[in-house]
């Protein structure tokens, strides 16, 4: 599949604003939690700044970083990724438990029908 500069620009901006409403998400349930940026730093055993640059939108975290800021903040992924010939799920890791309050972060390139979908359960 060849795509123009356009398309994979575009697709690439959707992907930038699914990553920054993830972590608005993130941030927000840290927030509610009534947990610091401090508190967090000490359960994922990193500093405080590191938190502090992880959580700026500029930041490029690996998916990683972001699952262990997700636990750290009583959450956890789940992520789909639609492609335009077939979706692709991505399991859970066996033995993992359901959560019931999920908060959805939607970003979607319209004109190429892609998706990705990533839910935070608290």
């Amino acid at each position: 599949m060849t795509e123009s500069r356009e398309q994979v620009r575009a697709r690439a901006e959707a992907l930038a604003d699914w990553h920054t409403e993830l972590m608005e998400g993130l941030v927000e349930l840290r927030e509610r939690h009534g947990l610091t940026q401090d508190d967090v730093a000490k359960r994922m055993g990193v500093s405080q700044p590191a938190v502090s640059q992880l959580e700026r939108a500029e930041a490029n975290p690996t998916l990683l970083s972001v699952r262990r800021y997700a636990l750290a903040v009583g959450a956890r992924l789940r992520t789909e990724v639609i492609s335009d010939l077939e979706p692709v799920h991505v399991a859970q890791p066996e033995g993992s438990r359901s959560w019931t309050t999920p908060r959805t972060v939607d970003s979607a390139d319209v004109s190429w029908g892609r998706a990705v979908k990533d839910t935070v359960y608290t």
